[in-house]
């Protein structure tokens, strides 16, 4: 049996998070046709989160500036179904192939302005070798840089 992208991709996010003893998870939903994203609720003692997955098979180079770089499309049905869960600790990760995975916070998503979009756009996560990652929307760049073991290391009793 063959192993898709979307559980070789999704499957590197989820075990970093179950390796928690304290967390439960469970899938509320994904994209049958195309596999390239997931949404699940996470529950971590007495809070609960709700993560997207999006993941990208690709990786560019960047001219100007040498780094590497992954692009995820954001269609409105995705950034309508974020705005749903406002109410919740609200996550996004980004599977850059077999290189990063980008976590990005509530504040992250509300600084790139990605739920104010009232259309499709593009989230690119850019690094270069043993690197931070740079993160930027059509309508803002992060003002700091990502972590790479930042889902390693996340404090899910925020």
């Amino acid at each position: 049996m063959g192993i898709s992208k979307f559980e070789m991709y999704h499957g590197a996010v989820l075990t970093q998070i179950v390796r928690n003893p304290e967390i439960s998870l469970k899938l509320i939903e994904r994209d049958s046709a195309k596999h390239s994203w997931g949404m699940y609720t996470i529950s971590s003692g007495r809070k609960d989160y709700v993560i997207l997955i999006k993941s990208t098979a690709k990786i560019d180079k960047a001219k100007r500036t040498k780094e590497y770089y992954s692009g995820f499309n954001f269609a409105l049905e995705h950034i309508n179904k974020l705005n749903k869960h406002l109410d919740k600790m609200l996550l996004v990760c980004l599977v850059c192939h077999d290189q990063n995975i980008c976590l990005l916070t509530k504040d992250d998503i509300q600084e790139l302005k990605l739920l104010e979009s009232k259309k499709s756009c593009r989230i690119a996560v850019y690094w270069k070798s043993g690197s931070e990652l740079r993160v930027t929307s059509p309508f803002a760049e992060l003002s700091h840089k990502v972590a790479r073991n930042r889902l390693k290391n996340y404090n899910w009793e925020q």
